[in-house]
């Protein structure tokens, strides 16, 4: 046993890089995960702030497993093709369908894809700063966002902390902007990784892709890119848009120094035709609503009103205030890492010309080009958006965040080699302080108890006695035993659809025009049949979900009711059946 720890030790002090980024990074994606997304008694118990995006992707996730959806058909909007990047979903799906249970799938992925981009991350500084300082300092800096969040923690207008114990056992998210008014965003804190699983593993793939193509010697290095391309295709688009601008990038770093660009360049022309499918796909299920993309400068700082900071006016003043409240001093850090990971020389060359390229060839470097890429992509979220909600550019601003990260841990631990550890410690407070503010309304989080199909009478009922392509016009929000069979609902979350660009309006114009019980039931049934509806769900207690009064003998008097629980809460009628019949039944 004493000689096996000796050689264990042995082992560890030699590895001792590896073995550290493999608990810095691992622990916390597992604990995060595991402790947001859990499974107890047939429920699937859910951290309250990951609840609303969870209800989008579960019916992704179930309309495979437990469905029928190969024709890609939006499961909550029946009727449209899917129009969300579900790629993620369909992985942990297939999982489901080797017999792994769906909380252990989808953590799966979502500890694969965290730990492995932090991983990234970590390495990546540990190269440029030479140290495994570096490596620990970007993690740190990528879990505790660079938000000044703590303004609304401490100051007495908002919650007003005044304890550790007040800290530590908070709940409530400082600031959660756009949607409760306040400057700083909801989208920097680890609860973005949190609500969206996929992120961070689209995020893992990029990251890999651009390593596989700029490993030497070796074209399977390039297959391997090109597949990994694929993948991130159908699970993350605006992450794909980010590959391409960094690649691009890439390929202008070879020319400046005279690689081998050509080659570079047919293996990412390769990888973009691979990518055409899913990128067509996409775009078109989403012909029907329109295109999103346009020019809107700003990010979202309009998004508020700015109650909290009257005196700062005009748009420039706001959107600069904006990011100082948002990313802190980051930026600042991340430059003065740029600089510092290879010395610059006074340009050479006779002309202006050669001079300027002489400077472009020093700051495109390998090193340099994720964080010229980041620059770039910042840019590209301040000036245009890409769907109907501007909020979805976030996406580019965390890739922004988690790479300006590795290049500020670089500057920061430079500090410490130059015995400037008061420095390096006041910066560390700074850029990581609203993130540690932001860490404990996620720890401590109420849970929430969805049913699965087991726990639900109604859920097993639909599983056993309808289609697995069924579709069903619910008169309800409470449609979870239909998301958790995989069947479609007409009428899903109205947020999540609205934002994807689904005629929405529309479609509840319509379902209010049902449930009034105005309508001749011929009405309903010509819906019923131009949608391939088959089942109509209700709940006993209507409520507020179509913003009108639901006329529940209605649909007693004129379709055949199927099915109702112990309870008698929800009933599910058959359409088809009632529609064959001109008399009532």
């Amino acid at each position: 046993m004493i000689d096996w720890l000796r050689s264990s030790l042995k082992l560890v002090r030699r590895y001792r890089a590896v073995f550290t980024g493999v608990l810095v990074c691992v622990l916390p994606a597992a604990y995060l995960m595991l402790t947001t997304m859990s499974y107890s008694d047939n429920h699937i118990i859910l951290s309250q702030t990951i609840w609303s995006d969870f209800t989008g992707h579960y019916p992704l996730i179930r309309s495979f497993s437990e469905g029928y959806n190969w024709s890609l058909e939006s499961p909550t909007f029946t009727g449209e093709l899917i129009r969300y990047h579900f790629g993620f979903y369909f992985l942990a799906a297939l999982l489901e369908m080797t017999g792994i249970r769906i909380d252990i799938a989808i953590n799966l992925l979502s500890i694969i894809g965290f730990a492995g981009m932090l991983l990234l991350a970590y390495f990546a500084a540990l190269r440029l700063g030479r140290r495994i300082a570096a490596g620990v300092t970007a993690v740190l800096l990528i879990l505790f966002n660079p938000s000044w969040s703590w303004y609304y923690y401490l100051h007495p207008d908002h919650l007003g902390l005044k304890t550790v114990q007040d800290i530590v056992t908070n709940q409530n998210f400082g600031s959660f902007g756009p949607y409760d008014n306040h400057v700083i965003s909801a989208f920097w804190s680890l609860n973005v990784f949190l609500h969206q699983r996929h992120l961070a593993f689209s995020f893992l793939l990029l990251g890999l892709v651009f390593l596989f193509m700029n490993l030497k010697h070796s074209r399977t290095n390039k297959a391997v890119a090109i597949v990994l391309t694929l993948m991130l295709s159908w699970i993350n688009q605006a992450v794909l848009m980010v590959l391409f601008v960094l690649l691009g990038i890439n390929i202008i770093e070879h020319i400046l120094h005279k690689k081998n660009w050509a080659q570079l360049t047919f293996f990412v022309c390769t990888a973009v035709a691979v990518s055409l499918t899913a990128i067509t796909f996409i775009s078109s299920s989403a012909i029907s609503g329109g295109s999103a993309f346009k020019l809107q400068p700003g990010f979202i700082y309009y998004g508020t009103e700015w109650v909290e900071f009257p005196f700062v006016q005009g748009d420039f003043a706001r959107w600069l205030v904006y990011w100082i409240l948002n990313i802190g001093i980051l930026p600042l850090l991340a430059f003065a890492g740029f600089i510092l990971i290879r010395r610059f020389h006074r340009p050479a060359g006779k002309t202006m010309r050669a001079r300027l390229i002489d400077l472009l060839r020093q700051i495109l470097v390998l090193e340099r080009v994720p964080f010229v890429s980041a620059v770039i992509m910042f840019i590209i979220a301040n000036l245009f958006i890409f769907a109907r909600d501007p909020s979805t550019n976030h996406k580019f601003i965390n890739y922004v965040i988690v790479v300006w990260s590795v290049y500020a841990a670089v500057f920061l631990v430079r500090l410490l080699t130059l015995k400037r550890a008061p420095a390096f410690i006041v910066l560390l407070v700074c850029v990581t302080l609203g993130g540690f503010f932001d860490l404990w309304p996620v720890v401590n989080a109420n849970r929430h108890m969805l049913a699965d199909i087991e726990a639900s009478d109604t859920a097993v009922w639909i599983k056993d006695n309808t289609p697995r392509d069924a579709r069903f016009m619910n008169v309800t929000a409470d449609f979870n035993p239909v998301m958790s069979t995989g069947r479609k609902l007409f009428f899903g979350p109205q947020y999540i659809n609205w934002s994807l660009g689904y005629d929405t309006l529309g479609r509840l114009e319509l379902m209010r025009q049902i449930t009034r019980g105005t309508q001749p039931k011929e009405f309903v049934c010509q819906i019923a049949q131009h949608y391939s509806l088959s089942y109509i769900i209700v709940t006993k207690f209507p409520d507020t979900y179509l913003e009108t009064p639901v006329d529940l003998r209605y649909f007693e008097d004129n379709f055949v009711k199927l099915f109702s629980d112990s309870s008698d809460y929800y009933r599910i009628y058959d359409i088809n059946a009632s529609c064959s019949t001109s008399d009532p039944p």
